[in-house]
């Protein structure tokens, strides 16, 4: 299982990588309301090239399992501010050292132990790029159960609003000095258990 982080300066070398994570994106969020759908794939402005887009894949066994994409949050504008401005009454983190986090998700068919996994590779890798480029704020659209249940410590921004009939929250959180070490010792370990092997859990260079 191995982690993919592509950035607008990789993405001409990497385009068979990205092209799979758009038709992911594809199957993954089929039905969800204001995406955007062609040729199989999966895409909205976000992924324009002035908004600094890192967009992130899980492959496993040749398939690309689990998917995310990160800006940075002092770009043109963000998701939640132009698409759930009534989900916001406080304010949000600095911009300038933020980053705004989209479409993370994985495919539904996937035994629950490789789906937490892939998706625990993806939060790992955005973690190091948040670092990289000394951005430890993150602020992103989350599901009312989750932000009960694996987000009790994040901030929440506003009342819940509904999406395709769901509640959900506008929310931020801070990446903490030792959540690095602790992700990748967690990433180790569950993937001994599981698939009985380590890969590297980050591959690429990344800049945003």
């Amino acid at each position: 299982m191995k982690l993919h982080l592509i950035n607008i300066e990789t993405a001409a070398e990497q385009q068979e990588l990205l092209f799979d994570h758009s038709r992911a994106r594809a199957e993954i969020f089929a039905g969800w309301p204001d995406v955007n759908y062609c040729g199989g794939c999966e895409a909205d402005v976000f992924d324009q090239i002035f908004f600094k887009p890192t967009w992130a894949s899980v492959v496993h066994e040749g398939r690309t399992i689990a998917v995310g994409r990160m800006i940075p949050a002092d770009g043109p504008f963000t998701m939640v501010e132009e698409v759930w401005p009534h989900g916001i009454e406080t304010p949000l983190p600095d911009k300038s050292r933020s980053v705004e986090l989209h479409r993370i998700g994985k495919c539904e068919d996937l035994p629950p132990q490789i789906a937490t996994l892939a998706v625990l590779k993806i939060q790992f890798g955005f973690m190091q790029a948040m670092q990289a480029c000394g951005r430890p704020h993150m602020f992103f659209l989350t599901p009312k159960r989750v932000a009960e249940t694996t987000l009790i410590g994040a901030t929440r921004h506003g009342p819940a609003i509904q999406v395709d009939g769901a509640p959900f929250f506008v929310v931020s959180a801070t990446l903490e000095e030792d959540a690095l070490t602790f992700m990748a010792e967690t990433i180790a370990e569950m993937e001994q258990s599981v698939i009985g092997a380590k890969s590297a859990v980050l591959t690429d260079e990344v800049g945003i």
